[in-house]
């Protein structure tokens, strides 16, 4: 039988950045970010998942993925799937808040990395109809790019759904962002990627993303709960999920009922 865990697993996609920061490798954001960029020459050094700049007078902010190539570009990817957190002002202040939490100390102004912001989403804030928007480097003054000047900055934004499965290289990512199923991939990496992470069963990854994805649906949920889910109701609810699979921690979770509750009502099931 076929658990809840093991069916919610099987429906994430690379677009649901809770899934694509455990389970994209090294080799698949530097995958990502060539296409992208149009550039197979692109080579990765490091990546970082859930990287955090803290910032004592503002807003902190935690990167999806940030990375860097062996030339000391850094690249963020952030992936949204709902609409609210693909905002143009949100890319333009991780944009700044990088340099701010990646420069030294004493760095010449001219030796600042070049930063691109990649926002991978759904939906076209724009509504421009395109299937990548680019912005920057270029300098512009009176409709004239100055040549002798570049900004430091550049942002992307990728629209899944513009262009999506179009032949090219980019629509076939799209495509594959927007997969539950592995064997479906046109990317052997990014099929490789998805299958060892749906595969992985009791892995500590998936654990993670398991309680941060139960997390959000408690949170997104728990204003509604309590005007019509009664305590009998939530005993029947605590029944299905555990004769689901649901792990019991998880049951206390979504459901606002102790561990000892739980318990008794699985050694009554």
């Amino acid at each position: 039988m076929v658990t809840l865990v093991e069916r919610t697993i099987k429906k994430f996609r690379f677009i649901n950045d809770r899934f694509a920061r455990v389970a994209l490798s090294d080799e698949a954001v530097e995958y990502i970010l060539q296409v992208i960029l149009e550039d197979s020459t692109l080579k990765v050094e490091t990546v970082y998942r859930e990287y955090k700049i803290d910032n004592l007078f503002g807003r902190t902010v935690i990167l999806d993925i940030l990375a860097i190539d062996i030339k000391g570009k850094e690249y963020n990817i952030e992936l949204q799937f709902y609409y609210e957190g693909a905002s143009y002002g949100r890319s333009e202040y991780y944009s700044s808040m990088i340099h701010v939490g990646t420069s030294k100390l004493g760095t010449n102004w001219s030796q600042l990395p070049d930063t691109t912001v990649i926002f991978i989403t759904k939906y076209d804030i724009f509504g421009k109809g395109k299937p990548i928007y680019r912005f920057g480097p270029e300098v512009m003054m009176d409709g004239q790019v100055i040549s002798n000047v570049s900004s430091k900055r550049s942002i992307i934004y990728v629209i899944t759904t513009n262009g999506f499965d179009d032949g090219s290289e980019l629509g076939k990512l799209k495509h594959d962002l927007l997969c539950e199923d592995p064997d479906e991939m046109y990317s052997d990496i990014l099929k490789d990627c998805m299958k060892k992470a749906k595969n992985a069963k009791g892995d500590e990854n998936m654990c993670d993303i398991m309680y941060e994805y139960g997390q959000a649906v408690l949170d997104e949920c728990a204003p509604y709960l309590e005007s019509y889910v009664t305590n009998n109701t939530k005993v029947t609810m605590a029944r299905n999920m555990l004769d689901d699979g649901m792990p019991l921690d998880l049951v206390v979770k979504y459901l606002g009922l102790s561990k000892v509750e739980v318990q008794k009502i699985q050694k009554e099931m």
